[in-house]
């Protein structure tokens, strides 16, 4: 509470600028040239887990859309079409996740794994609904590819 002679103090007044403190102007520095301070590390990254990721996840969504003009002739319901979609786009989602937070690889791994294992049982499924031949092989290699990332993933060693 203020009390009635105090005045607040705005935050932002036209006309006058806030200065940037230089601490902040050289951790900004710092980002921009890709310097590091001494005594600090970087952080590895399992950048080929990631991209096994981003590519099995695209495979998965390309997947899943050229299945939608089977749905009506082989009797496949949307579900499975819907479900390898989704989890093509959580496949990139966990990928993201696996390269922004290379201490938590062991969780976004397993997430990754278990995700790969259900394309493989869903293109398993569509796979005994529809000959092998008529669809497309980016399903199996999606999925082997997710579970190749996640597989990596937990191989991974943050430091």
């Amino acid at each position: 509470m203020l009390s009635p002679g105090s005045r607040r103090l705005p935050l932002f007044e036209v006309g006058k600028e806030r200065p940037i403190s230089p601490t902040l102007l050289h951790i900004i520095g710092q980002h921009l040239t890709g310097q590091i301070e001494p005594g600090r590390q970087a952080v590895r990254q399992p950048t080929l887990a990631f991209l096994l990721s981003l590519l099995g996840g695209t495979a998965m969504v390309s997947f899943s859309s050229g299945l939608t003009s089977y749905a009506q002739y082989y009797f496949i319901t949307n579900i499975l079409v819907q479900n390898t979609f989704i989890i093509g786009i959580l496949t990139v989602f966990v990928g993201a996740l696996l390269y922004q937070r290379p201490h938590e690889h062991i969780v976004w791994s397993a997430i990754m794994v278990t995700m790969a294992i259900d394309e493989l049982v869903l293109v398993e499924s569509i796979s005994s609904a529809i000959p092998l031949l008529q669809i497309s092989a980016l399903g199996p290699v999606a999925g082997a590819l997710a579970l190749l990332s996640g597989i990596l993933g937990l191989r991974f060693k943050s430091a």
